[in-house]
């Protein structure tokens, strides 16, 4: 009997052992799971910003991100400012939740002595609405006093 218990325990000891190392196998897997999992995350950010198209704008429009901006100087009316940009195929700025987007109208507009129109009106239902039919929502973090 006590010849039993003893092979018994010699038989738990290596188990024991084997699935440690199996453990530490399994361990040492999901740790070069993260790894390649975080390395895939890091090539795919680079890769986005790699791969951005450049873009081309007219002579004096002004390229950010995907997108070509005209900051005219010309004194005329909104309507005449909207007809303009249809004439490019363009519509008056239309601002979204972007906050790059935001900083970079920001800081070419506000320290300028000039006025500059938005696709901005309410002629058409009363309501704030952007020129190309969104409802326009404030956001108190873009709003700036001068």
């Amino acid at each position: 009997m006590c010849g039993a218990v003893i092979l018994f325990m010699a038989l738990l000891i290596i188990v024991s052992v084997k699935l440690q190392h199996q453990y530490s196998k399994v361990t040492e897997v999901e740790n070069e799971v993260a790894n390649l999992t975080s390395s895939l995350a890091l090539l795919s950010s680079n890769q986005q910003d790699i791969y951005k198209p450049v873009l081309s704008c007219k002579a004096g429009w002004q390229p950010f991100l995907s997108n070509c901006y005209e900051f005219s100087s010309n004194k005329v009316s909104w309507q005449t400012a909207r007809l303009y940009c249809s004439r490019q195929g363009t519509l008056l700025l239309i601002l979204g939740n972007d906050s790059k987007e935001w900083d970079f109208i920001v800081q070419r507009t506000a320290l300028s002595s000039e006025s500059y129109w938005i696709g901005l009106t309410d002629a058409i239902t009363g309501r704030w609405r952007w020129v190309d039919g969104t409802p326009y929502t404030m956001n108190s973090r873009h709003v700036h006093v001068q």
